[in-house]
């Protein structure tokens, strides 16, 4: 526990006080004049929060999470303690349950005689271990049955890092295109593209998608070429690995750290019942006090830096399966099924999806899918602000061919109204909240659509939620006049250059005063 004893012995904290609070976190909510363990009720973690006191005022704090796990035994069974991982995170075991659980999802989520597939313009042929090559595609469309061609391929959702990161990063660039259909030595890859190439051999999937090196990236016409045409890549691979425990392009997934710690226990209740389990520590999940567990494979998304990143929105979104390689778990996830390593089953659980909507071809519905994903959408981090419309243009693509609607900076047509009213929801202290309805520069969406503000949002009124607007309670107060919206690119759903929105309505007086309270909250008055 060398981050712990760091903590506490800090020299400009010696003379401070050291508060340790602990507390056992469980996959239930636990009773506290309970003793009794429920009958689903599992211990899954023990949270460590260390503060720091200097003349009785917290001057710092330290937060701990460490992840229990047991070998089979009594202890195990008691606790419902999950078995320790294994060391690597493609392992026999998993990937046996990857390839039982894909088999089940292609049986059951896809229809297979008519799903059509879509083949990227380039993609990496794996035939040659230690040095894989760029291969061209023509555009064509073949069925997942058609076995003497026997094309599948894997795509790669990932962060690229920091700007330097990103700057290092084998990448394929006009003077390099020609040598990339020759060879790549794989030791000049980013370590998570290797692990995804094993990965891909291990499924015994021939090709892979990585957007650095199947996307010319100092060519303006192929990036915006391949950004139009991402989403059907994305739809159309076999499975997308997604290395939630590499937080840059440098950084492996496959490694697991074994340093554990060995926990004695016999059991108050029923004292016959005694063992051991271990705690594993994982830097990046935070738990907070909370005695709830809310699920591992929910814990890994949330603390990793992946779900941050604009473009993985729509990569995760259009997905027909995801690979999850986390800090502590594996987990395949399709539309509606979720299967853990270490879990003897997979259960129900369904993510955001537009397909099921559109494909029951109603515009009111899939409009509300849009409202109820732009806001998990709106505050993630771009490299390149501009491109904020391309990171989503393929779910825009998507339900403007199911709706037929005009797509306007953001926002639909026929929805106008509806998708006008949004709001700003500030996370933290009101200046910061000023500060973000400021203009961006460079411009990137008019002041009227939600693009125009890289921050918490959501669609509604304080008064009136999301729900609310797509009742008959709402109804149309103004006309359409003109829109005008100037996409320059080839993709008729990417960046925006100007836009102007001329409506006719009535117009009420509001007072415009603003005044700062020196509080905790975030309203003004």
């Amino acid at each position: 526990m060398s981050i712990l004893r760091e903590s506490c012995t800090r020299s400009e904290w010696s003379d401070c006080e050291v508060g340790i609070m602990l507390w056992y976190v469980w996959h239930q909510q636990r009773s506290t004049f309970n003793c009794d363990l429920l009958e689903n009720e599992s211990l899954v973690a023990l949270s460590v929060e260390v503060t720091i006191f200097e003349e009785d005022e917290s001057v710092g704090t330290h937060s701990l999470c460490l992840l229990t796990e047991a070998p089979p035994g009594c202890c195990a069974d008691w606790l419902k303690i999950s078995r320790p991982p294994s060391s690597d995170a493609l392992c026999l075991e998993n990937l046996s349950m990857v390839q039982e659980e894909i088999s089940k999802c292609i049986e059951r989520c896809s229809d297979t005689k008519d799903k059509m597939v879509f083949l990227p313009t380039r993609l990496i042929d794996l035939m040659e271990p230690l040095t894989p090559r760029l291969v061209a595609l023509e555009d064509y469309d073949l069925s997942y049955g058609s076995e003497d061609i026997g094309i599948k391929y894997a795509a790669l959702s990932y962060r690229w890092g920091s700007p330097s990161d990103a700057s290092s990063m084998l990448k394929t660039e006009k003077h390099s295109l020609k040598n990339r259909f020759t060879g790549i030595a794989i030791c000049e890859m980013p370590r998570v593209v290797q692990e995804a190439i094993s990965v891909c051999h291990k499924l015994s999937i021939r090709y892979l998608w990585v957007d650095a090196l199947c996307i010319v990236q100092d060519d303006q016409l192929d990036w915006e070429q391949e950004a139009f045409r991402m989403g059907k890549v994305y739809e159309g691979a076999f499975v997308t690995i997604v290395p939630l425990a590499a937080h840059t392009c440098h950084e492996g997934f496959l490694q697991r750290s074994q340093e554990i710690i060995r926990v004695r226990f016999q059991s108050i209740i029923r004292p016959e019942i005694h063992g051991n389990f271990y705690l594993r520590h994982v830097p990046r999940f935070n738990i907070n006090q909370s005695f709830h567990f809310p699920s591992l494979h929910g814990l890994e998304l949330q603390s990793s830096t992946w779900g941050t990143r604009g473009w993985t929105f729509q990569e995760e979104t259009l997905s027909s399966r995801l690979l999850y390689f986390g800090e502590a778990t594996v987990f395949l996830y399709c539309h509606n099924w979720l299967h853990l390593e270490s879990y003897d089953r997979g259960y129900n659980e369904s993510r955001l999806s537009f397909d099921k909507h559109i494909s029951l071809s109603n515009p009111l519905t899939l409009y509300e899918e849009w409202e109820e994903g732009v806001p998990l959408f709106a505050n993630r981090f771009l490299s390149y602000p501009k491109d904020r419309f391309p990171a989503i243009s393929a779910l825009a693509r998507k339900i403007a061919i199911a709706t037929k609607d005009e797509y306007v900076a953001g926002i639909w047509r026929r929805n106008l109204f509806r998708g006008l009213l949004w709001h700003v929801t500030p996370e933290d202290r009101w200046e910061n909240f000023l500060i973000s309805l400021t203009t961006p520069d460079p411009y990137i969406a008019p002041s009227w659509s939600w693009a125009s503000r890289n921050c918490y949002l959501d669609f509604g009124t304080e008064r009136h939620q999301l729900s609310v607007l797509h009742t008959n309670k709402i109804t149309e107060e103004c006309k359409i006049i003109d829109i005008n919206v100037d996409v320059p690119g080839c993709n008729p759903f990417g960046v925006v250059s100007s836009a102007v929105l001329s409506l006719a309505g009535k117009l009420a007086p509001l007072p415009a005063i603003l005044q700062w309270m020196p509080t905790r909250s975030c309203s003004p008055t």
